[in-house]
């Protein structure tokens, strides 16, 4: 974002405040572990400005890369694009208070040796862009203080990795996610016998596949961004990129729905067979309990250095069954069976997906008014109305699953609004990065709200969209918002297409997240395809129709969009 913004912004002073100790988010030195690496493989895990050079970063085709690249790459991008001095390391946002001018005090706390600084940062805009994989989610335990022994979430692995040694140890990893299965692996490979205790009210474990298909040998990560591969997946964003047409009768159909159902079956048979679930009594247990259509984010690629089913089989012991309690080097499951010479427990479940931060007006809260999660007692009209228009319109997703812990005993209910989400309401931002009643002020935006397995291509499309936006050069209204009625205002049409985005997303995906964020997966492509159209240029980037359709777009597709929106390029179709 900060590299965009100043590119076409260089007079600006900017600031980037990072809670971390060194560059890199996520994938900051003090959070790297032995073993860590992408789920993308090389080509796929870069911006389209700056290539992740294969021999100065040691790397070969097709290869998952490893963290330590990673960090070392996104460093190098930020001493490109001078950004370094830019950075305040060890800064960590606790208020946003805005003012009455519409300018913003932030409320900052500098982490230093021995104590914490408090500093004040005044700014004229202000964007978040913490992501969501910041606040680890750590549940709490009865009797943890009697435990005796670490507990820790896997964020902090990095900490604990190399603790126990020799290896004849114990551990206890809790959670199905993909960061559970790099925690099992981690201990497995270093020798220890590991207990994995998977939640039975939980959403599962989660799918994982090869790099690479079945006997097909393409790269799976290729499917995402081959647009003919896209048109199975509904989408409410069905025209942008004007096969429309195509993606209304798949999904409009009976016979385009049944075609998309045994497609997706098929797609999942192959991974459980490829991947061996059923060759032993343990890897059995980990099949997944979902049909692989309802997944978005919330899956991963064996991409480890050696066979983690082997380690599985010799090494793991699956729990379906929740933690009761602790006591001294002791974990009591809900089974009755007590894991007994513990020597640690490593909660790999996932993050807090809400900013860990206050943000007010006076003593107001502004969490509502600025589209983020918060409590409310009554349905917005507008919630009730997005759904029916999305069911209407999508009839693959018309019948949504019941998740249940026996997987034979999945079954599927016409989709409606369901009584929690009075309770708790999701994020609600136009395009996932705007508040809809800031649309005017132009002082506060939201980047990287949206979890996806291509987070680089995303990124910098949302930070040029962004750019254009706080500098008031994007074209209002968007041709791809859907209005619900030909009466209403931009304003309106705005907060319609908001309410309309997050609705789609909580029932596309049920992997668990069920909407309390956005995350995309399938919908990647038509995503950018839209922020591309409301910048007004080209969306179709290949050099051929075939092209178009048939083979994947990769980072280079998207190369110079900055000065090609600088120089005013208009959208163009071949």
């Amino acid at each position: 974002m900060a590299r965009t913004y100043l590119e076409v912004n260089p007079q600006e002073e900017v600031v980037l405040l990072d809670s971390s100790h060194t560059v890199g988010g996520v994938w900051a030195k003090e959070r790297l572990y032995k073993g860590l690496r992408t789920n993308n493989i090389t080509g796929f895990f870069e911006y389209s400005d700056y290539p992740m050079d294969p021999e100065k970063y040691s790397l070969k085709p097709n290869e998952h890369i490893p963290g330590e690249t990673v960090h070392q790459y996104l460093f190098d991008f930020a001493e490109r694009f001078d950004l370094l001095h830019r950075i305040q390391l060890g800064s960590v946002v606790h208020t946003v208070k805005q003012r009455s001018d519409d300018t913003w005090v932030l409320d900052v706390s500098r982490q230093g040796q021995s104590k914490h600084l408090p500093l004040t940062v005044w700014t004229k805009r202000l964007v978040i862009a913490t992501g969501m994989t910041s606040d680890p989610n750590m549940p709490k335990f009865k009797g943890a203080n009697s435990f005796a022994r670490p507990i820790f979430h896997s964020s902090s692995l990095p900490k604990y990795q190399d603790v126990f040694l020799p290896t004849e140890k114990r551990a206890v990893v809790l959670g199905g996610s993909k960061g559970a299965w790099d925690v099992v692996y981690a201990y497995a490979s270093m020798g220890m016998e590991v207990d994995w205790i998977i939640r039975p009210d939980g959403s599962g474990p989660v799918w994982m596949a090869n790099t690479k298909i079945g006997s097909f040998h393409v790269p799976a990560g290729y499917l995402l961004f081959i647009r003919m591969c896209t048109w199975f997946s509904p989408s409410i964003w069905n025209n942008a990129d004007r096969y429309g047409k195509v993606r209304s009768w798949i999904h409009g159909t009976w016979l385009g729905c049944w075609i998309v159902h045994i497609l997706f079956m098929l797609i999942g048979h192959i991974i459980i067979l490829d991947s061996g679930y059923d060759r032993h009594p343990e890897t059995k247990k980990l099949k997944p309990w979902l049909n692989i259509f309802w997944i978005g984010t919330m899956r991963g690629i064996l991409n480890y250095p050696t066979d983690i089913f082997d380690l599985i089989r010799r090494r793991v012991k699956v729990h379906i069954a929740n933690i009761e309690s602790l006591s001294a080097l002791t974990v009591h499951l809900s089974t009755g069976e007590s894991l007994r010479n513990i020597d640690l427990l490593c909660c790999a479940t996932g993050w807090r997906h809400e900013l860990n931060m206050t943000f007010l007006d006076g003593n107001k809260d502004l969490r509502q008014s600025l589209g983020l999660p918060h409590h409310s007692s009554t349905i917005d009209p507008a919630t009730t109305e997005a759904d029916a228009a999305i069911f209407k319109e999508l009839k693959t997703l018309r019948y949504q699953p019941r998740i249940s812990k026996n997987p034979a005993s999945e079954t599927c209910l016409e989709g409606k609004a369901v009584a929690e989400e009075i309770i708790k309401r999701p994020y609600n931002l136009f395009r996932f990065m705007l508040p809809p009643a800031y649309l005017h002020k132009r002082n506060i935006a939201f980047a990287g709200i949206t979890l996806s397995t291509s987070a680089g291509l995303i990124a910098q499309t949302q930070a040029l969209w962004l750019t254009a936006y706080l500098g008031g050069q994007l074209r209002w209204l968007p041709s791809s918002v859907q209005k619900s009625t030909s009466s209403r205002s931009t304003q309106d049409d705005i907060e319609w297409q908001a309410v309309l985005e997050n609705r789609f997303i909580r029932w596309r995906y049920r992997d668990g997240i069920d909407g309390r964020f956005p995350h995309l997966f399938f919908e990647t492509l038509s995503y950018i395809d839209m922020l591309l159209g409301d910048l007004g240029l080209r969306r179709w980037r290949k050099k051929s129709r075939f092209a178009e359709i048939l083979m994947p777009y990769m980072t280079p597709d998207h190369r110079g969009l900055i000065g090609e929106w600088q120089q005013g390029t208009v959208e163009g179709v071949k």
